[in-house]
């Protein structure tokens, strides 16, 4: 098993599996925030507009996927998620005492391997740095409140939301009610102060799965460029951009890396 990262330590775990017909990147880091906490809702807020599961309004889904037709989805999440089924909703009871904000690459042709690492830092960066306007707060809290009540259709779903909010301490048993009270309540001062106290770029985790995996390794360290091509011709504006994406620096150093075999998951 894997020791716990160090507080504030960055790491790159890559997973060498050969028979990889693509390669799938996770981000992410442990919050303090959980349901319950003061800033959970503009937690949620920032993961939506950042990149609500299997939607498409958020920042990763416009850039990576809409603007370059990179792979199917690209996701962000407020806390621990495992979907339920071959649905959009999370699985039910998935409470926990520490929670961790994530961004999920779906997974990308191994060429571009690279490129897309660096595409998902680079917009994770610019989110810390740019923050949510006041039109994205807006915008976002308003689709929650209908999307919310979408995930709570049934009775089943209902009542594991009752069971989870005990479990978090959420008042009432409600948690509802308690996240809508905090999306109204938020502004884009209050969302960009949570997500500058919680959200940490520089300090995540990254996992890769990818067939060569040294070979990848190799190139984080010596930052190595990552041309990106289509086959067919994209705006000015993605263009430039992809060339400072290219040369965008990950930032890891080789103390930081670690080379997992993937066959070593199944002893």
């Amino acid at each position: 098993a894997l020791p716990p990262p160090p507080a504030d330590a960055p790491r790159l775990i890559v997973v060498n599996q050969p028979s990889a017909p693509a390669t799938a990147i996770s981000v992410g880091h442990q919050i303090a925030p959980r349901r319950g906490h003061a800033d959970f809702p503009a937690l949620a807020v920032v993961a939506s507009h950042f990149g609500e599961h299997r939607q498409f309004r958020g920042v990763l889904f416009q850039n990576i996927r809409e603007a370059r037709g990179m792979n199917y989805g690209d996701y962000a999440y407020a806390e621990a998620f495992v979907q339920a089924g071959w649905g959009r909703f999370a699985r039910m009871h998935l409470a926990r005492s520490h929670q961790f904000f994530s961004l999920w690459v779906r997974p990308v042709p191994n060429e571009d391997a690279l490129f897309a690492a660096r595409i998902v830092r680079w917009y994770f960066d610019a989110l810390l740095r740019d923050g949510l306007t006041a039109e994205n707060v807006a915008a976002t809290v308003a689709y929650l409140d209908g999307y919310e009540s979408l995930k709570r259709q049934t009775t089943l779903r209902r009542l594991a939301d009752v069971i989870d909010a005990r479990f978090y301490g959420v008042a009432d048993d409600d948690y509802p009610t308690w996240l809508r009270a905090g999306l109204k309540a938020l502004t884009a001062e209050t969302t960009n102060a949570a997500l500058r106290a919680h959200l940490k770029p520089a300090q995540s985790t990254m996992v890769v799965v990818t067939p060569d995996a040294e070979a990848f390794v190799k190139a984080v360290l010596a930052n190595t460029p990552s041309p990106k091509t289509y086959a067919s011709p994209k705006p000015a504006d993605v263009v430039a951009e992809d060339a400072k994406i290219a040369v965008y620096p990950l930032g890891f150093t080789a103390d930081q890396v670690r080379i997992v075999q993937a066959a070593d998951f199944a002893k």
